[in-house]
């Protein structure tokens, strides 16, 4: 299995919210860098996915490219208003098979209206 191939199955499983098939892809040390946050390591990781999952209905993967140990998907989520489709991309860096460190890109316009539709 390509990293491609495993990109594309972990972000399915995402879209699935099956966060068990998600962390047999995740490297232990994985990092995860957003606009909004900077996480550290597969537990805080799937917390975070998890967390998110409740606010979205699908994803869908519109573009998957990649070479050796470099992959870069664009993807649109369906979230619940007041958010809408959020449009993201993702630069992921494998290690030994694994996804060991994530960038997200993303406007937080949008989720800054849903921080405060739920008071947060």
């Amino acid at each position: 299995m390509t990293n491609k191939d495993i990109a594309r199955r972990f972000y399915e499983a995402f879209g699935e919210k099956d966060f068990d098939a998600m962390e047999r892809f995740l490297h232990k040390d994985v990092t995860l860098t957003t606009p909004l946050a900077h996480l550290e390591g597969k537990e805080a990781y799937l917390g975070a996915a998890r967390g998110f999952g409740v606010f979205f209905t699908s994803l869908s993967i519109r573009t998957l490219l990649g070479e050796g140990d470099e992959v870069m998907l664009v993807y649109d989520v369906a979230c619940l208003p007041p958010v809408g489709v959020s449009r993201a991309a993702a630069h992921v860096i494998f290690e030994d098979g694994l996804m060991k460190r994530i960038e997200l890109f993303h406007d937080t316009t949008p989720f800054a209206a849903l921080r405060g539709a739920l008071g947060a």
